[in-house]
């Protein structure tokens, strides 16, 4: 027996999205408050990344560029804080490439992979959808792509090296490539 996808699609769709959570936009103050110590968190990580650069061997130069990325989103969250959905994934942007640099200056610690679920932890509390799928999306495409051009930036394990778009899309299964 044949089914009809258009008869009981929209009611199933329906009813999983009437499971997931819904939220709500935080109270105004609130959401600041929170937004406030979030940026700062950013802010704190520009002279952060440069110490540690240097601290990896890395020169003067590649230090203040990679401090000079997270500035520049940095200073872009804090021109827009007066619109809360751009401030709000800028930041979250900012943050987790701020991540990524630290797996890049570790040349792929598999350890320094932990700043990416601390800040997807940290993003979730602005409770919006935006800035979480935001993340979600850049961790995927960052390993990914990451992974393809500049794999030993990214992994420093031969499974995720040889196959860098397995890992960002795997459950964290322990099976060998």
């Amino acid at each position: 027996m044949a089914v009809n996808a258009g008869r009981w699609g929209a009611p199933v769709a329906r009813d999983v999205l009437r499971h997931l959570p819904s939220g709500g936009a935080l109270p105004e103050g609130v959401w600041a408050r929170r937004h406030r110590g979030i940026l700062l968190l950013l802010w704190l990580h520009i002279p952060a990344h440069f110490g540690f650069a240097l601290l990896r061997g890395k020169t003067v130069a590649h230090s203040a560029v990679e401090a000079a990325i997270i500035l520049g989103l940095a200073g872009a969250a804090t021109v827009f804080r007066n619109r809360r959905r751009p401030t709000t994934v800028i930041t979250a942007i900012g943050l987790l490439t701020c991540s990524a640099e630290l797996v890049h200056l570790s040349g792929g610690l598999i350890e320094m992979h932990f700043h990416f679920f601390v800040i997807v932890g940290i993003v979730t509390l602005y409770q919006d959808w935006h800035p979480f799928i935001v993340s979600i999306s850049y961790v995927v495409v960052q390993h990914g792509v990451g992974g393809a051009i500049a794999p030993r930036s990214v992994y420093n394990h031969p499974g995720a090296i040889d196959a860098p778009w397995k890992w960002p899309a795997s459950t964290g299964s322990s099976s060998s490539a």
